[in-house]
């Protein structure tokens, strides 16, 4: 088998940016399956463009996919590129810094069932009254 694997490390911001990444590998690579390695791997989950996604430092990891095997690894980080820190926007100077098109790809997620009926059950006090979340750091 034939594999794309991209390693993305920092905050959940950062992988959710990442999902958008991945729709860009998995354009350019179609016939190989792409694996992620982030702290926060859930947040790919459900996504049609990987195959599989874990944790950093799982056992095996690369005697599994690695070792022998044909696969191309993706592991830039974007906030320490010349693009990014000049003022480019982060996807795109991320799939560009990895030899890619940047084609508007934008995050994704997938929230299964049991997520988005605690989410509407938690939001559902407020009616339909305006909110608005924020994020303190990261």
């Amino acid at each position: 088998m034939k594999y794309c694997i991209m390693y993305t490390e920092g905050g959940l911001g950062k992988s959710i940016a990442a999902t958008a990444v991945c729709h860009a590998i998995k354009k350019a690579y179609p016939e190989r399956e792409l694996i992620v390695v982030s702290p926060w791997a859930t947040i790919f989950d459900g996504l049609d463009c990987v195959y599989k996604c874990v944790y950093p430092n799982v056992e095996y990891f690369y005697y599994d996919y690695i070792e022998g095997k044909d696969s191309i690894v993706f592991a830039q980080d974007p906030y320490r590129t010349t693009e990014y820190i000049n003022g480019k926007h982060l996807i795109q100077s991320w799939i560009e810094s990895i030899g890619l098109t940047y084609d508007g790809e934008e995050p994704s997620i997938k929230f299964d069932a049991l997520t988005l009926n605690a989410g509407n059950a938690q939001w559902a006090q407020y009616g339909t009254r305006p909110y608005m979340v924020l994020q303190t750091n990261g």
